[in-house]
């Protein structure tokens, strides 16, 4: 049988389909991807050298991981607060735990 139009209808579905598919997933689809992951992981990996660096400078490592802990316990909290409350009562209750930490940590004026 000559190869062409008729024998390209022969095939099962899934065949063309995955043709299809073969054919749509191309050099620039995979340079986005690729692109995506980057600009994705970025942050992260800027947190960490950012952290690594901070850490290195510190005189006392626990106080500094400790620190690190606390303000990463924190941040969930206030992340599984936002979804229970909303942003707007959100707002509320960062106020109230500056109030409540008595404003140890403001600095000077230079």
């Amino acid at each position: 049988m000559a190869k062409g139009r008729c024998a390209q209808m022969e095939r099962p579905a899934w065949c063309r389909c995955a043709r299809r598919l073969r054919r749509a997933w191309t050099e620039p689809q995979r340079r986005r991807i690729a692109i995506g992951t980057v600009l994705v992981s970025l942050p992260i990996a800027a947190s960490g050298v950012v952290f690594g660096v901070s850490l290195a400078r510190s005189g006392e490592a626990d106080r500094a991981l400790a620190s690190n802990l606390i303000g990463a316990v924190a941040g969930r909290i206030a992340e599984y607060l936002s979804m229970i409350t909303g942003l707007q009562r959100l707002v509320a209750v960062v106020h109230l735990l500056a109030y409540l930490s008595g404003g140890r940590y403001r600095t000077s004026p230079a």
